[in-house]
C-alpha cells in the first residue's frame, strides 16, 4: 500500500501536465484581456519600459603603503609583547 504504482505516478504526471496547461491558458487569457482593456481605454501602445539607472563603477580598493604596513606590524608586535610580558 505504501508503494506508488505506475498508475498513480502516471496520474501525477497527467495532473502536472494539466496544471501547466491551465497556467499557460490563464497567461494567454490575461494577455488577451489586457489587450481588450487597452483598446477600451484607447491606449493601443505598450508602455515604455522604465529606464534603468546605470550601475555605479565599483569602488577602487585601497591599499596600504609599505611604510603604513610596517607601522601597523610594529604596533601589533608591541601589543603582543605587552600581552606576553603581562602573562609571565
Amino acid at each position: 500500500m505504501g508503494c506508488a504504482g505506475p498508475l498513480e505516478s502516471g496520474l501525477r504526471y497527467t495532473l502536472h501536465m494539466q496544471t501547466n496547461e491551465i497556467i499557460a491558458a490563464l497567461d494567454s487569457e490575461i494577455a488577451r484581456l489586457s489587450q481588450v482593456k487597452d483598446l477600451i481605454i484607447g491606449t493601443t501602445f505598450k508602455r515604455a519600459p522604465r529606464p534603468v539607472a546605470p550601475k555605479a563603477a565599483p569602488k577602487k580598493k585601497r591599499h596600504f603603503s609599505a611604510e603604513g604596513l610596517a607601522r601597523i606590524a610594529a604596533a601589533q608586535k608591541k601589543r603582543w609583547a605587552k600581552v606576553n610580558k603581562a602573562a609571565k
